[in-house]
């Protein structure tokens, strides 16, 4: 089978060593590089030229309508002023590698730029593409989830039992059980300043070499980073860092906010990917109802907090946030309702049956105990019903077929950062995971082997 990996910064590290082990079990194996500095040492590797006098910009992107939507939610555009110009080029480029090397199945992320289009590209050549991700319960899985959506393809024979079942969900409860991307690496202060400098060094040496369409200028980013310094410490002082016991008497939603750039809320929760926007009109909604949004930032905070969320938690009397440093379990047991898009908070209001609103067409917003609104505003609906015991709540029934199904549509294995998590990277894992790959290959469409 003829396998094409998509480069995506440091994961590329990981499908370099599947794809070794693949190899080994005789698939014809390539990479596909946006970012030469992150290339593979492999036989076969397609680096995507950077646009130049041979290869120009082409500033007519905005008229071309057939361009994937979801490109709205390019990083570059929305955090470092970057433009569209270079999409054609792109676009022309991943099209001759997928004639030139015709690939049965693409692996990637759907996070970047060049992987959307690539997504698009495939879905024309009618190509499977499979981003392999970490779960987030059960703990310890890869799911392979099917273009830019949440739809996972294939499974685990195994099954979760009843009794393991029941155990995760209270471990997930009592919070003694977290998802794998959370899991943290013991590390000295000398190893996280020898990882910072090498990712420094890295992405600006990708940039001098002409990767100007992921990252921004070594400048730019400083800026960057100095501007998001400040915001924390404003939202800091801002915070209410409070017991659930002191909180106020009235009624409140909690909206737990999501990291940005990533592809959970900016691709899979796409459009609702504006989080100021969203908090503002949820706010409003609720203040008119007399309750209020308690709004937890992201312990690993990026670029969703912003000048503009800060305006909006000004604005609105009803919003109160908390500090970094405040636990989920500090207030998830005391609110009355949840607000989220795609946030791995969801699965939890599931585990614990606690009512949650959930915006968004995707497979998270279909699950047992969970109310689909199709606006911010319609959190009212779902809180007022858990005010008069109404609301739509997962039993502890549904919450373990939630497990059961979660666990035999994924497979076994750890998806690590190979940069802060590099415990992970063993012989065994990295085994573990090349065959939960050679088990979805067995299920492609098309595939002699494929099954329901």
């Amino acid at each position: 089978m003829k396998i094409l990996f998509v480069e995506n910064r440091y994961c590329t590290r990981i499908w370099s060593e599947v794809g070794d082990r693949l190899r080994a079990h005789g698939h014809d194996v390539a990479h596909m590089v946006q970012n030469p500095v992150f290339s593979p040492d492999a036989a076969q590797c397609f680096v995507l030229p950077f646009p130049g006098k041979a290869r120009p910009l082409d500033s007519r992107t905005s008229r071309h309508p057939e361009l994937p939507e979801k490109l709205h939610s390019d990083r570059a555009i929305r955090h470092w002023k970057g433009t569209t110009d270079h999409y054609l080029h792109y676009q022309r480029e991943i099209t001759r590698v997928l004639e030139t090397f015709r690939p049965d199945v693409i692996f990637g992320e759907p996070t970047q730029f060049h992987e959307i289009l690539t997504i698009q590209a495939a879905q024309q050549f009618k190509i499977t593409y499979l981003f392999p991700s970490v779960t987030r319960y059960p703990a310890g899985r890869i799911a392979f989830y099917q273009n830019d959506t949440m739809e996972p393809l294939g499974g685990d024979r195994d099954s979760l039992t009843l009794e393991r079942a029941i155990e995760m969900r209270s471990q997930i409860v009592s919070r003694s059980s977290v998802p794998s991307y959370m899991a943290t690496t013991r590390r000295t202060s000398l190893g996280k300043l020898k990882s910072s400098l090498i990712d420094k060094g890295l992405i600006s040496w990708g940039w001098l070499k002409g990767e100007r369409y992921v990252t921004p200028s070594p400048l730019a980013k400083l800026a960057l980073e100095r501007k998001q310094r400040d915001i924390v410490r404003q939202w800091e002082q801002m915070a209410l860092d409070v017991s659930a016991a002191a909180w106020p008497a009235q009624p409140w939603v909690l909206y737990a906010m999501q990291m940005q750039p990533e592809s959970n809320l900016d691709v899979w929760g796409y459009p609702w990917n504006d989080q100021s926007a969203l908090i503002s009109a949820a706010a409003l909604a609720l203040d008119k109802m007399g309750a209020g949004l308690v709004v937890k930032p992201n312990p690993r905070s990026k670029y969703e907090l912003t000048p503009a969320l800060l305006e909006v938690i000004a604005q609105h009397r009803n919003i109160r946030i908390l500090s970094h440093q405040t636990k989920m379990a500090d207030h998830f047991p005391a609110t009355h309702a949840v607000l989220s898009v795609t946030g791995t908070i969801i699965l939890e209001c599931i585990m614990a049956g606690k009512p949650v609103g959930v915006l968004g067409q995707h497979t998270l917003a279909a699950l047992p105990g969970v109310t689909r609104i199709t606006k911010p505003e319609n959190i009212t609906d779902v809180l007022s019903a858990a005010l008069t015991n109404t609301a739509i709540k997962a039993s502890e029934a549904d919450a373990v077929s939630v497990l059961q199904s979660l666990y035999q549509t994924s497979y076994p294995g750890v998806l690590y950062d190979p940069l802060n998590q590099a415990n992970w990277a063993t012989s065994d894992n990295l085994d573990t995971i090349a065959d939960s790959f050679i088990k979805v290959l067995q299920v492609l469409p098309g595939s002699n082997q494929s099954r329901a």
